[in-house]
């Protein structure tokens, strides 16, 4: 099937690598598999996604894409088993691309950073913008990210930090990996080590980030942040890990229903149950009301003020229910006034 790249990032067919790298992020996000769960639809678009910057990312292949196109390019890269000529090898390719971008994917998740946001109900309702701290390896500014002087790519392992054994068997090609003993597994030589990361290119520090809550969040719900996590090199190329942001409610005297529904208590004196009146109570907009309550209302019952909850996700207007659950307000101590009042009526 025939596909455009650039419009898969959204991008146009003259844009920089800058440009690119934007639409990239900006479409990885949308798509991301830890932001749309259980979602083929966007599983398979996030792949497409990463299959259109894995291409246009690269001078040579994009040229070769602009020059033929996507089903040629394809056909070439990945061969055909059953024509004979070099496929085997274009087999062995495909292979290899696959085992990087697996590669890939596991070492962004080594550098994916996880932080639990503590929220209340009532900022859970609104919606609210919080700045998180936490720590993360960022590129070392002394070396800018080299690791030291006259970084040379190891001419063992090609920089790739480790070398292959491959073994042909009959059920099929197995791929060996070994550290790369030269270059200590970086993919990289140097004359003079950085002293404040060590070689490394990256150091620890603390991090801020500012996370815009929508409202409405669930508790156990996680926010992703790409880039958000700790720097990295993957082979020559400079790569951050995502931030992954779980939420925890902080649950009060608003408890969180299913469909956005919201459960309270409410202490009611026996007079009132039994004659009837009203108590006020305040919603978690701030609003108050006037709850009217029935003769002879039984405790336990809940009471239902409709479109008094928590907004529907994406939604400023439509909300849930809001439910109040009835106990008896029973007090702790009794005048002799009262106590006389009571004996007289448990006479009659």
């Amino acid at each position: 099937m025939s596909k455009d790249l650039y419009a898969i990032l959204g991008v146009d067919k003259n844009a920089d690598d800058n440009t690119i790298k934007k639409g990239y992020r900006k479409m990885a996000m949308e798509y991301h598999p830890d932001k749309n769960p259980d979602d083929k639809e966007a599983e398979s678009k996030f792949k497409d996604v990463a299959e259109a910057y894995e291409i246009l990312s690269d001078q040579n292949k994009r040229a070769r894409y602009d020059q033929v196109g996507y089903d040629v390019y394809t056909n070439g890269r990945q061969g055909n088993p059953f024509q004979g000529g070099n496929a085997f090898d274009n087999m062995e390719d495909m292979f290899n691309q696959i085992r990087k971008q697996q590669q890939a994917e596991r070492t962004r998740r080594q550098f994916t950073k996880n932080y639990r946001l503590r929220l209340t109900m009532e900022e859970i309702y609104h919606g609210v913008t919080k700045t998180v701290k936490y720590q993360k390896y960022d590129k070392c500014g002394a070396c800018n990210g080299k690791g030291g002087e006259d970084v040379i790519r190891c001419s063992t392992c090609n920089g790739k930090g480790f070398r292959s054994q491959i073994r042909r068997e009959a059920a099929g090609t197995f791929e060996q990996r070994f550290s790369c003993e030269p270059c200590s597994g970086r993919g990289f030589t140097m004359t003079k080590v950085c002293k404040i990361c060590g070689g490394d290119a990256m150091v620890m520090g603390t991090h801020e980030e500012e996370i815009e809550i929508p409202h409405s969040v669930q508790n156990g719900q996680q926010l992703l942040v790409i880039g958000g996590g700790s720097f990295y090199k993957f082979g020559n190329d400079e790569m951050y890990g995502d931030l992954i942001v779980t939420i925890e409610v902080v649950q009060n005297e608003y408890k969180t229903l299913e469909n956005y529904g919201l459960l309270s208590t409410i202490k009611i004196d026996y007079p009132t149950l039994v004659l009837g009146g009203s108590i006020e109570f305040v919603t978690i907009d701030g609003t108050k009301l006037n709850v009217t309550i029935k003769e002879f209302t039984e405790v336990g019952r809940r009471l239902k003020l409709k479109g008094k909850g928590l907004k529907y996700a994406n939604y400023d207007v439509l909300r849930g229910d809001q439910y109040l659950e009835v106990e008896l307000d029973m007090p702790t101590e009794i005048t002799s006034e009262s106590r006389n009042l009571l004996e007289s009526l448990k006479k009659i």
